[in-house]
C-alpha cells in the first residue's frame, strides 16, 4: 500500500458507501494508525459514527473498504429518586465478556466520574431480571455473561443528582443480519427486550418497530405494546399497538438503542426478528 484512507460516515448511517452517502474523508496517510481527535461524535448521544480504511496502490487506485469501527453514545442519568439507564451493545466491543467488564467499560469509558452499582439483564423466559451486584473494580455478586447487541439495565451513583454523564462506546460494526432476537411468549408476561439492530434505519417511530416485528419475525406475533425507558422521569414512556401501526403514544426511536416489546406468538411460544 502506499497510503491509507480514512472515511468517516454521516451521522447514525454505519452502513455508508466511501464517498458517498454524505461520508467525510478525514485523511490520506502513510502510516498504519490515525486518531479522530475532532468531528468524531464522541461524547454526542444525537450521532453515532463509523469509520473504515480503504488502501491505495502506488497508482492511487483504492482497495475496497476495510471492516467496519463504530462508536456510540448514551447518556446515564442520576435522579432524586432511583438512577436505572438502560443501554445496549451495538458495537463488537473487545474486553467486555461479562456483567463486571461491563460496569468497569462503562466507569472508565464516561466522560465524568460514575459507579455503576448494578447491571441487569433481562430473562424472557422467567420474565424477570438476572442482577450483577457490583462492589467495585468489576468484582461482585451473580456475574454473568454479556453479548453484543443485547439490552442490559444499569444502575448509577456518584453523578449528582439532576446530573448525566455520557458513555461512549468503540467496536466493530456488525455485518447486517448477523445477529436475531427471541421474543417469548410465557404463561405470565410477553416482554422481551430488543436493540433496534443498526441496519433498520428507516424504522424511525415505535408504531414502524412493531410493523417491522411483525412483518419480518419468523411466525406469526402480534406486538401489543413498545415501550422506551425514559431516565430523567425514571419510568416507562409507551406506544399501545392497536394494529397496522395505529395506537396511541407513539415515539421516536433510534437503531441502536434498547426497546422492549410485549408480544403476542400466534403458533408456539416463540418467533425470531428480524
Amino acid at each position: 500500500a502506499n497510503g491509507y484512507q480514512v472515511w468517516r460516515s454521516p451521522p447514525n448511517q454505519p452502513y455508508f458507501s466511501p464517498g458517498n452517502d454524505g461520508s467525510t474523508l478525514l485523511a490520506t496517510v502513510t502510516g498504519t494508525g490515525y486518531a479522530v481527535t475532532t468531528g468524531g461524535g464522541v461524547g454526542d448521544v444525537g450521532a453515532n459514527y463509523t469509520f473504515l480504511v480503504r488502501s491505495l496502490n502506488c497508482a492511487g487506485a483504492a482497495s475496497a473498504p476495510s471492516n467496519r469501527v463504530g462508536e456510540f453514545d448514551f447518556e446515564l442519568v442520576e435522579t432524586a429518586s432511583s438512577d436505572q439507564n438502560w443501554i445496549a451493545l451495538p458495537l463488537g466491543a473487545a474486553g467486555i465478556a461479562d456483567a463486571g467488564d461491563l460496569a468497569l467499560a462503562v466507569e472508565a469509558g464516561s466522560s465524568g466520574a460514575v459507579t455503576v452499582s448494578s447491571v441487569s439483564r433481562w430473562n424472557p423466559v422467567a420474565q424477570g431480571f438476572t442482577t450483577f451486584f457490583h462492589f467495585g473494580g468489576g468484582v461482585g455478586f451473580g456475574d454473568f455473561a454479556v453479548s453484543a447487541h443485547n439490552a442490559y439495565l444499569i444502575e448509577i451513583t456518584d453523578v449528582g443528582i439532576g446530573n448525566s454523564v455520557v458513555w461512549s462506546t468503540v467496536g466493530d460494526v456488525p455485518a447486517i443480519g448477523s445477529y436475531a432476537f427471541t421474543l417469548y411468549e410465557t404463561a405470565s408476561t410477553d416482554i422481551n427486550w430488543v436493540m433496534l439492530p443498526l441496519h433498520l434505519d428507516s424504522v424511525t417511530m415505535a408504531g414502524q418497530l412493531a410493523l417491522h416485528i411483525e412483518a419480518n419475525a419468523s411466525a406469526g406475533v402480534s406486538v401489543n405494546s413498545v415501550q422506551t425507558w425514559n431516565a430523567l422521569a425514571q419510568g416507562y414512556t409507551t406506544f399501545f399497538h392497536f394494529g397496522g401501526g395505529a395506537g396511541f403514544g407513539d415515539f421516536s426511536v433510534r437503531p441502536g438503542y434498547p426497546y422492549l416489546v410485549e408480544v403476542d406468538v400466534t403458533t408456539g411460544g416463540t418467533v425470531t426478528w428480524p
